[in-house]
């Protein structure tokens, strides 16, 4: 069910890009018409986003630039939560004119049916839009242990068999 928002937004899709584990991050690009801008909205992995970051957004909406101790501020946060075995994740923006991607004009934003592409091209490998961003949050997320797993653990060990957890995060 998509709400008359979430048309918008959906009609004003650029590109998406999913998450993979080689570069720890998914991407979004959507069109702003209001300000004809192309909005980059970035979440993934804080351990290469943190690098990735050129402002900080604070909660009172002012945009900063990320120097050397905002980065460390935003990795001690990062720290933290992985300390607690929650899973991370930071979320940031970068926008960008559309004018400097604008490829077919009279083109729909989004045209999935053109192999030509749409009224915008962004090829992330030849403009790294995703590699300059303002950070907005770092999110922890608990991710409690299955019930049956205790158990499990419990039962390998009694047969002598050692136990380890390997997972993408810290």
């Amino acid at each position: 069910y998509y709400t008359p928002l979430r048309k918008e937004w959906v009609v004003n899709q650029v590109l998406k890009v999913p998450f993979n584990s080689d570069n720890k991050r998914m991407t979004s690009i959507y069109y702003l018409a209001d300000r004809n801008m192309l909005r980059v909205f970035v979440k993934g992995a804080p351990d290469r986003l943190i690098a990735d970051t050129t402002h900080i957004q604070y909660s009172d909406g002012r945009v900063e630039v990320a120097d050397a101790a905002a980065r460390e501020r935003l990795e001690a946060v990062y720290r933290e939560f992985a300390s607690k075995a929650y899973r991370t994740l930071l979320v940031g923006y970068m926008d960008v004119p559309a004018a400097d991607f604008l490829h077919h004009p009279d083109a729909p934003i989004n045209d999935i049916t053109n192999p030509d592409g749409g009224r915008f091209h962004v090829d992330l490998h030849e403009t790294p839009l995703d590699r300059r961003i303002v950070c907005q949050a770092i999110y922890g997320v608990e991710d409690p242990v299955r019930e049956k797993v205790p158990e499990a653990v419990r039962q390998c060990l009694a047969a002598g068999i050692t136990v380890r957890m390997v997972t993408g995060d810290v």
